[in-house]
């Protein structure tokens, strides 16, 4: 996207390399269809990579590694197959890559259902990313509700993550110094230049990376105007960098955000480098010399790594590169990659997301798109996914909307029972949601209705229902009428 390339040459000036998109690799795919049938059993049918996202328990092979110096192929432990009714792999489709695997199974309960799901947020191995099914059955005799609760979760909790990013900071940033001075330090005077990435702009990027976790990854504010977008305003003002903002003020001027990067990379480098010997400011051609010599801006090239781990796209970038991680571990005793390895899980979860341009390290193998239905044994009522059918929902999203705090899934629908219908009315009666809705009311807070009904059912005959009828309490006459109501309909 435009913003993560004009931040890319952004970082590369000041070499604060914290998260750039990568690209070129076709995404993982996961398909999860599930289906209750009028018993309360579930279908339950997969199809997913064959990748480190496996359970263990469904591997030969021990996930002990980082996600993508693994095997990409891993074998299948036949316990776990045998779990389903059918399972296999099969090679990846004209828009997949790798293997992938195949399974379907019927299972009498929810607990049942295997493990499908469980991603290490490496190196941190008890930090996992894994799938939650829950789900509950109320029993209102002519029909039922199931509620079905199924969770992606994320490893990252706000303490750590913004400890996390403070600890990232300050070892950044002390490491860019160090490697401005060595590269420009002779030709250059550079004190204002290293007060303004040791106070303003590091204050920004952590105060950016805060506002990610209250918005959602990437901070081109896609879809958000009023006070987030205020807030975003403030923090890049703080910066020195205008947003640009709409006519009416109220969101972000997509058009114009990525023209906005480079005059404020210029203006920087105007109001904060001086030669040394003369103490004058660099004129517009010798800005734009300095930007060449380290590739800023050139030909608006897709990055080439999430973390620069690549090798740089030029001989300036090389040598920043090269001076940087010189710098990063005498100073931080520790090696950038084993560093950059504990920020990505601290920050960016199992899914190692990367907040600020809406970008997963797991792009260097593949992002992770997921498509997940869920098939009721009646009208849906309630759900927070996109109903495609009565009875029918489905969810679309990736692995950016499952950081911070997981992607839950949620579903209340109504499961008929026809056969108690057939034998209290002789036929098939129910069909208004209003009338369940009421009836599911009556006789989930009142014993009477609810022991009257089952009497009802169980006899074939409506006598227990008249006789609530004639009761002294108001409800159970209501409920009663409800229920022989029922009778005269359809």
């Amino acid at each position: 996207m435009i913003w993560a390339r004009s931040f890319r040459d952004l970082a590369a000036l000041t070499l604060v390399v914290v998260m750039v998109v990568s690209g070129g690799c076709k995404p993982k795919k996961y398909a999860v269809s599930t289906r209750i049938d009028s018993g309360g059993e579930f279908d339950r049918e997969i199809l997913q990579p064959l990748d480190d996202s496996m359970p263990p328990e469904a591997l030969v092979i021990p996930k002990t590694a980082l996600p993508n110096s693994q095997p990409s192929d891993y074998a299948l432990k036949p316990a776990w197959q045998k779990a389903w009714r059918q399972c296999a792999t099969r090679p990846a489709t004209p828009d997949t890559e790798g293997t992938y695997v195949s399974a379907r199974g019927h299972f009498a309960v929810v607990d049942e259902i295997p493990r499908t799901y469980h991603l290490v947020a490496y190196p941190f191995s008890d930090r996992v990313a894994s799938n939650k099914v829950n789900h509950a059955f109320d029993n209102y005799l002519l029909f039922g509700v199931d509620s079905w609760n199924e969770t992606l979760t994320e490893t990252i909790s706000l303490p750590d993550y913004v400890e996390a990013v403070d600890e990232m900071l300050g070892q950044m940033f002390p490491a860019i110094g160090a490697t401005l001075a060595e590269l420009l330090g002779d030709e250059y005077d550079l004190t204002a230049l290293h007060g303004y990435l040791g106070g303003d702009l590091r204050k920004a990027i952590r105060h950016l990376h805060l506002w990610c976790y209250e918005n959602g990854p990437g901070i081109a504010a896609d879809g958000l105007s009023g006070a987030p977008v205020d807030e975003l305003r403030q923090i890049l003002a703080g910066a020195g960098l205008k947003l640009p903002m709409t006519g009416d003020g109220a969101s972000v001027d997509q058009e114009r955000l990525s023209a906005a990067w480079e005059p404020f990379v210029r203006e920087r480098i105007r109001r904060l480098v001086r030669f040394k010997a003369s103490g004058s400011a660099l004129s517009e051609g010798q800005i734009q010399a300095l930007m060449d010599r380290f590739g800023l801006f050139s030909e608006n090239k897709t990055p080439a790594a999430t973390h620069p781990a690549g090798p740089p796209q030029s001989d300036g970038q090389a040598a920043i590169w090269h001076a940087f991680l010189g710098h990063f571990e005498r100073l931080s005793k520790v090696s950038y990659d084993q560093a950059r390895a504990r920020w990505e899980a601290r920050i960016g979860g199992a899914h190692r997301v990367n907040p600020l341009i809406q970008g997963s390290l797991h792009e260097l193998s593949g992002s992770r798109h997921y498509a997940f239905t869920f098939v009721a044994g009646g009208p849906i009522l309630e759900t927070d996914g996109q109903r495609v059918a009565e009875d029918q929902v489905q969810w679309h999203f990736t692995d950016l909307d499952i950081w911070p705090h997981g992607y839950a899934m949620q579903v209340t629908a109504v499961r008929w029972n026809r056969e108690a219908e057939k034998k209290l009315f002789g036929r098939i009666v129910l069909g208004d949601l209003d009338t369940v809705l009421h009836l599911r009311d009556l006789i989930a807070d009142h014993d009477d209705v609810y022991d009257a009904l089952a009497q009802a059912i169980e006899q074939g005959s409506l006598r227990p229902i008249k006789t609530l009828s004639e009761s002294k309490e108001p409800v159970n006459r209501e409920a009663a009428k409800t229920i022989l109501d029922l009778k005269s309909k359809r």
